[in-house]
């Protein structure tokens, strides 16, 4: 793919731990050749990869290194990455469940159900969780301090938020601003309603059903050699240098640890309308889909939120998922509920063009468009160009310190 490929095909580890159907000798000849492209490109050392199709497990192998100075090749079944976002998922499904047993209004003031701090009374809408979800509620963003060294003791969620919560900067429901921040405040809610600690509550009551064994909020320390060694392009290690684990502050919206196989059955019951395999129940029907209906969209035209997950359209198929990104980690969760179907990949490098290559790639590969795109010509397109002409600032930014500078120089 590139002529200053740093990481060849060779020293790549064979595809581990694959479930190949006889019927899926065209999809394996496909993302073995896109995945090992992609690793002679230097894109990055390893990489896991899992597709569903009607409602069970079609294919899963690894690709590559979790650790190249190790010679530790990626498993499906072992190797755990940091997903990152994709953890909000598991946080909008605690809330929902709550929601379901009638503990929490998703319409009430978030200030009900917290004890030790309030959220200000900036607007005179308040923040409700039908605002957090699809990422409404109007936070300023905030990105100091929001990752903390893996050797320092984990600070509770409740006094971390106490202290750091970034002050509201717009009027709830009425913008898209996507707040990490935010969701650390879903997760202390699930902490304060149900009594347990919020990696104790998503134990007990998501991973533990699913018999999601190798999954965790928060990578533990000493670190095992079952998790992926993050890394950034240029170094010493076959083109790559090797980062250091660490702590995600707001937990809730980005701390997640766990493998390919792990993440499977967290999809099949959403998949599967809240069940998992014959009679395990963690959601019933109508609250999936209250959970997946759009309930946000900026303009009509563009791409949606439901309740915790992005949703979109792509050759002619509605998904639902999420992306997840953190240094030296890079990961994609994408359903297809009305065809049962998803994918869900994560490798240990930044985001970047692999994230979009592959993107396109699974979507062609899984759901082929069956009809040629084409346009109409507009008689109004030159004035309704120049009504948009103008300079553009991201809406999630940091307001309120010194980080301001970088949205201003980031202008469009």
């Amino acid at each position: 793919i590139g002529e200053n490929a740093t990481f060849t095909a060779d020293p790549a580890a064979p595809p581990a731990a694959e479930v190949v159907p006889p019927d899926a000798t065209r999809v394996k000849g496909y993302i073995d050749g896109l995945m090992s492209g992609l690793i002679a490109s230097g894109e990055f050392p390893g990489a896991t990869i899992l597709i569903i199709e009607d409602g069970k497990v079609s294919f899963k192998a690894g690709y590559g290194y979790a650790d190249i100075n190790a010679r530790i090749p990626v498993d499906p079944d072992r190797t755990r990455f940091r997903v990152a976002s994709i953890s909000k998922l598991f946080t909008a499904t605690a809330v929902m469940q709550l929601i379901e047993q009638g503990k929490v209004d998703l319409n009430a003031d978030v200030n009900t159900y917290l004890t030790s701090f309030k959220i200000p009374s900036t607007h005179a809408e308040p923040v409700t969780l039908a605002n957090i979800l699809p990422h409404t509620a109007g936070f300023d963003d905030r990105y100091l301090g929001i990752g903390a060294p893996l050797s320092k003791a984990a600070e509770p969620l409740g006094p971390y938020l106490a202290r750091t919560m970034p002050p509201r900067a717009l009027q709830p429901g009425s913008v898209l601003t996507y707040s990490n921040h935010a969701y650390g405040l879903a997760g202390h809610i699930v902490e304060s309603v149900s009594g347990e600690e919020f990696n104790a509550y998503i134990q007990s009551h998501i991973f533990t059903p699913l018999g999601m064994e190798s999954s965790a909020f928060g990578v533990p320390y000493p670190t095992p050699q079952d998790i992926a060694v993050p890394y950034f392009k240029g170094g010493d290690e076959a083109g790559f240098r090797r980062g250091e684990l660490d702590r995600v502050q707001t937990g809730p919206a980005g701390d997640l640890i766990a493998t390919a196989s792990d993440l499977a059955k967290f999809m099949l019951v959403h998949l599967n309308k809240g069940t998992y395999g014959d009679e395990e129940k963690l959601l019933a029907e109508p609250t999936i889909e209250r959970m997946h209906a759009r309930h946000f969209t900026q303009a009509e035209g563009l791409d949606g939120w439901a309740y915790g997950f992005m949703e979109g359209n792509r050759n002619g198929v509605r998904w639902i998922g999420h992306d997840g990104s953190w240094p030296g980690f890079c990961a994609q969760l994408v359903m297809a509920p009305e065809k049962k179907s998803g994918f869900v990949v994560a490798y240990n490098a930044d985001c970047g063009v692999a994230g979009r290559a592959l993107r396109k790639g699974l979507f062609n590969l899984l759901w082929p468009s069956g009809t040629a795109i084409t346009a109409e010509e507009n008689p109004n397109a030159e004035q309704l160009a120049q009504k948009l002409a103008g300079s553009y600032m991201a809406v999630r930014r940091a307001r309120a310190d010194f980080t301001v500078m970088a949205a201003a120089a980031t202008q469009m």
